[in-house]
């Protein structure tokens, strides 16, 4: 891996830019180095709404190359009909536009939110590729920051921990459970009251917790069961169920 200062040159290629959970704060100061160095920034976005991405990374970016023309923005705009995630053909026309630009000589940022190795769209990316040199900058991931705001420990010890999708099937979810001490279930959304039920049902409820927006200015935490409760309450994608590990009551961490 190549190490990258805020004035050296980049080596043509593509970098898959972790840029964390959402707060520009919490970007590394690697993927600001590559951010403010590269030709060309990649970045996924909705059809029509602005890129979440190019916002988190603006604070840093935009008195070095937002207001250059020597840089060129590359929006991906992605679908939001889930039936055809992922678009393969959207990531096959960006792979090929990315690698003119890299055969070309210049240097490509893709930006993804959090870790480009976890749940990123960078990873779908990657098999469309033909023959351009990539290099992956690590990020903060949503459950870390998660579990930073709750004050709880992810895994420690010889404890087990899991990361699931929520939109995993009730099996799938409930094996992980019962087999590890730690759980995260990301991108509760819609399957909020799914991961309720499981939880009820494996007698997990009592120290789960809820995190929304984690470091947005409109972040929230709640302990679950006292949402659960509301059968009106509805979980936005950009939410977070934490079951941690098993600890003595009187000393379990309250969020």
């Amino acid at each position: 891996m190549s190490v990258v200062s805020d004035k050296s040159s980049l080596t043509p290629r593509l970098y898959g830019v972790g840029i964390g959970p959402g707060a520009s704060d919490l970007i590394t100061l690697r993927a600001r180095a590559v951010i403010k160095r590269v030709s060309v920034l990649a970045y996924p976005c909705p059809p029509d709404k602005p890129s979440l991405a190019r916002r988190i990374v603006a604070p840093h970016a935009r008195k070095h190359f937002f207001w250059r023309a020597r840089v060129t923005e590359l929006p991906i705009a992605m679908t939001l009909d889930v039936r055809r995630f992922p678009d393969h053909e959207v990531y096959a026309r960006a792979a090929r536009a990315i690698e003119r630009h890299v055969l070309a000589g210049r240097s490509v940022a893709y930006l993804c939110e959090g870790d480009a190795t976890l749940y990123g769209s960078f990873l779908y990316l990657l098999p469309h590729l033909r023959d351009v040199p990539v290099e992956i900058v690590p990020g903060v991931s949503a459950p870390m920051s998660g579990a930073a705001l709750l004050q709880t420990p992810l895994a420690q010890g010889n404890q087990c921990f899991a990361v699931l999708p929520a939109s995993a099937s009730l099996p799938v979810l409930e094996r992980a459970l019962q087999a590890c001490e730690s759980v995260v279930f990301v991108k509760v959304g819609k399957h909020w009251r799914k991961v309720c039920t499981l939880l009820q049902k494996n007698n997990r409820m009592r120290d789960a917790r809820y995190v929304a927006y984690a470091t947005f200015s409109q972040q929230h935490c709640a302990p679950l069961s006292a949402l659960a409760a509301d059968a009106s309450f509805r979980a936005p994608y950009f939410s977070m169920i934490f079951s941690p590990a098993a600890t003595d009551k009187a000393t379990s961490k309250k969020s």
